[in-house]
């Protein structure tokens, strides 16, 4: 990787692209062995040099999977925080859905109801826009969750039970 660093563009016209490549795989790397704190570090990098090279879908899965690391490591809030800065540049409601979905888990392990449910209800309406009915029916089994922790059981099992509301 030092070596490509020091390769000239027109060696390598791709060169930015290569090495959020190898970021990216150094971080899965990382994550596997629950070494969260360089992956986090990684996954960093590969986000830095993919927002200041304009390659938009890196910089998508850069923090995807900074959020994933962050929630790994159950650090909440973090993940939280980062997959909100995926939202902005998601190009399909199931994306949409996936990203709604991992804040609202978030919300709800930090007992943030009101916001954890906030951001189900969305994974949900994303889910039905398209009808991908599995992503649907883990924005409805979040809801229960959610109302099962907010000591709600009739409106748990009312978001367990019904499938279009």
């Amino acid at each position: 990787m030092r070596q490509m660093k020091e390769m000239s563009l027109t060696l390598l016209p791709r060169k930015a692209e290569l090495l959020c490549q190898i970021l990216h795989y150094k971080g899965l790397a990382f994550l596997k062995m629950k070494n969260y704190d360089q992956a986090i570090e990684t996954f960093s990098v590969e986000l830095e040099l993919a927002a200041n090279n304009k390659m938009l879908d890196i910089k998508g899965r850069a923090i995807d999977y900074l959020g994933r690391t962050y929630a790994s490591k159950q650090a909440w809030a973090e993940a939280a925080e980062v997959w909100e800065t995926r939202l902005p540049i998601s190009k399909t409601p199931l994306e949409r859905s996936y990203i709604f979905h991992e804040i609202g888990r978030c919300y709800l392990e930090l007992s943030k109801l009101d916001i954890a449910r906030y951001y189900a209800t969305n994974a949900f309406d994303e889910a039905v826009k398209i009808e991908d009915w599995i992503w649907a029916m883990n924005a409805k089994i979040l809801l229960g969750q959610i109302e099962r922790k907010s000591s709600s059981a009739l409106r748990c099992i009312v978001h367990l039970l019904s499938r279009h509301n």
